[in-house]
């Protein structure tokens, strides 16, 4: 048997190779083969991304979140990677993709929302200079949870805000390096 991993297939040869399609369907990997063109769906999510981020669409601000719902095995993940791949299609592409799954990741919310703020960031300094956002997700935690870490306890000058006040610190970096970040999360009913 032949896999897709091991050599480039063409749609063709799937549709005219039974093992080869067998193997496509049963593959729980993103494919890069589209045989249920999703072509429309992925440049209709793109163009919407870009409209929000650019500011010349009238949500711009207001909707951040777009969800992608489907059952196991139905494409999302290879529609998530289509629409980054055209995010990061051109060289000089501002986009920051940070993709997180949260299968069995966490046990509780501020958990799971400390480990993708901390992947969030860590994306972002691949990028940029980010250390300034280090301390992003305790803050975070602080401010939406009443978490303290003893970091925060000991830090008797640093006054409370609003869970929305502390994210804004990383619009202001990405706002400075002129970048947009996307971040997809997968699998948040598996964690």
């Amino acid at each position: 048997r032949t896999s897709r991993k091991n050599s480039p297939v063409t749609s063709q040869q799937l549709l005219s190779t039974p093992s080869l399609f067998i193997d496509w369907l049963q593959s729980e990997e993103p494919s890069d083969i589209d045989l249920l063109n999703r072509q429309d769906y992925v440049d209709r999510m793109t163009s919407r991304l870009i409209r929000l981020h650019s500011g010349t669409s009238s949500t711009h601000g207001s909707s951040r979140g777009q969800a992608i719902v489907g059952e196991y095995g139905s494409g999302k993940s290879t529609l998530i990677k289509d629409i980054s791949k055209e995010l990061l299609s051109s060289s000089n592409s501002p986009w920051i993709i940070s993709s997180f799954s949260s299968w069995g990741r966490a046990s509780s919310n501020h958990g799971i929302v400390k480990q993708i703020l901390e992947k969030v960031i860590d994306d972002i300094g691949q990028h940029v200079e980010a250390s300034s956002l280090a301390i992003i997700p305790e803050r975070y935690l602080a401010a939406a949870y009443n978490i303290h870490s003893l970091f925060n306890i000991l830090n008797l000058f640093e006054t409370c805000k609003k869970p929305e006040d502390v994210l804004e610190s990383i619009n202001n970096v990405l706002k400075l390096n002129n970048r947009k970040l996307l971040i997809i999360i997968e699998d948040i009913d598996r964690s």
